[in-house]
Parts: structure tokens; C-alpha cells; sequence
């Protein structure tokens, strides 16, 4: 069973619940008119519906999950990487990213609206605050959009494990491996010794950032989840 689970009914009343309170009392501040209650009050009703998509977000995410375990499109196949022979395991990707991504964009369309108003309104000290505002949550949405943020998937090769998701890549060398310990909704790989992780970031900040100290593997989008990597993981480790 995977820890991803549909939020509660009363999680539920209480986040809709709020952010329809707050999309309202963002309208009500923001009809006021200056310059500072337009962006206070469009800022809690952009909250609100950034909210709102984050909750539908998680309740499709579980959904996609308990799919992704029995997907044939996700059974492992043969691959390569960097050259080299391998097993991929792929991991799914669907409308749970895609709003989740819509929900920072939609953040960054508010500091763009509020830096435009700021400009026409002589109001330019709000731009020390509203530009790295849009550039940091605007960044993730426009990665994603050039492919950049996908969730990649698992190479399992002759002498290695190669995790690739969302711009971050961890890899461990087989006989690095000490001990594997596959979970619910991950699998662990502990190495040998200090520094076997090589982990790097190819999409910056917005990167999902890999531990070092050991592999952790998110096995949610994985055909099967944890047990069939686990399994491949270990016969390529007695194969070597």
C-alpha cells in the first residue's frame, strides 16, 4: 500500500473550506483599490486557488499511483544509459505533476500582474520583492514545460543503479551496495562507504535534490512499486 493517500473528508472540508475563504477575503481586500490591498487581497486569493489545486493535485496524485503499480506501460525493458546496457524501470507521469506545476505558474502570473501594476502605479520598490518572486516559482513551471522536470526512471545496469527524476540524478555502484531495503513508497540503497552516492542536479534550484548519504529511491510510479526493483537490484548485484 502506498503513505500517498486521498485526504480525509475532514481534511477535505478544511481545505476547500479554506481556500474559499480565503479566495473571498482576498477579493474583499483587493476591491479596496491601492496599490497595497490589490496585492495583499489578489495574493490570499491566489493563495486560495493555489490551494485548491494542491488538494486536487495529492487526491489525483493517490489515484495515479495505485494505477501506476499494475501499468503494463510500466514494466521494465531493456534500455541504455551513458553506453551502457540496462533495465529500466520507468516511472509515471500524468496530471498530478501537471497540476501541481500549474499551481507554482499560476503564483508567477500573480508577481508578473503585481510587478506590471507596480510599474504603472510608481511603486518600483515593490520590484525588489516581486521579481525573485516570479523567476523562483516561475522557473519550475517553465523547466517542466521544456522537459526538463520529468520523472524519468530507474536504470539498473551491469555495474550500477541510476536514479533519474524530476532534473536530479543519484547513482551507486553495485559493489557499493550493502544492503537493500525496499518499502512502501521507496527503496533504500545503503552503501559501503561515504561518498558512493554521486548525486548532481541538471534543472538548478528546481531540481529535486538526491540525499548522498545513501540512495533513496521514490517507488510510487513504479510498475509494481518497490519489490520488482528490489528484486532487480539484487540480481544484477550477485550477477557481477
Amino acid at each position: 500500500m502506498s503513505n500517498l493517500t486521498r485526504p480525509s473528508p475532514l481534511l477535505t472540508v478544511l481545505g476547500l473550506g479554506g481556500s474559499a475563504v480565503a479566495v473571498a477575503i482576498g477579493a474583499a481586500v483587493a476591491a479596496r483599490g491601492t496599490t497595497a490591498t490589490v496585492a495583499l487581497g489578489s495574493l490570499l486569493a491566489t493563495f486560495g486557488v493555489t490551494g485548491l489545486l494542491a488538494w486536487v493535485s495529492r487526491t489525483v496524485g493517490a489515484r495515479q499511483a495505485e494505477r501506476a503499480a499494475g501499468d503494463l506501460v510500466l514494466v521494465p525493458r531493456a534500455d541504455r544509459i551513458d553506453g551502457e546496457d540496462a533495465v529500466l524501470h520507468p516511472r509515471s507521469s500524468g496530471p498530478a505533476q501537471v497540476l501541481a506545476h500549474a499551481a507554482l505558474a499560476l503564483m508567477g502570473v500573480w508577481a508578473l500582474v503585481m510587478i506590471v501594476l507596480a510599474l504603472l502605479r510608481g511603486a518600483p520598490g515593490w520590484l525588489v520583492l516581486l521579481v525573485p518572486w516570479a523567476v523562483l516559482v516561475l522557473g519550475g513551471p517553465v523547466m517542466a514545460a521544456a522537459g526538463r522536470l520529468t520523472p524519468g526512471g530507474v536504470y539498473v545496469t551491469p555495474t550500477r543503479v541510476v536514479d533519474v527524476d524530476r532534473g536530479g540524478r543519484a547513482e551507486v555502484a553495485l559493489a557499493d551496495v550493502d544492503l537493500v531495503t525496499p518499502m512502501a513508497d521507496r527503496l533504500l540503497l545503503r552503501p559501503r562507504r561515504a561518498g558512493a552516492v554521486i548525486a548532481r542536479r541538471t534543472a538548478g534550484p528546481w531540481s529535486r535534490k538526491p540525499r548522498t548519504d545513501l540512495l533513496v529511491v521514490e517507488t510510487l510510479g513504479l510498475y509494481g512499486g518497490s519489490g520488482p526493483l528490489a528484486d532487480s537490484v539484487r540480481r544484477a548485484g550477485a550477477g557481477r
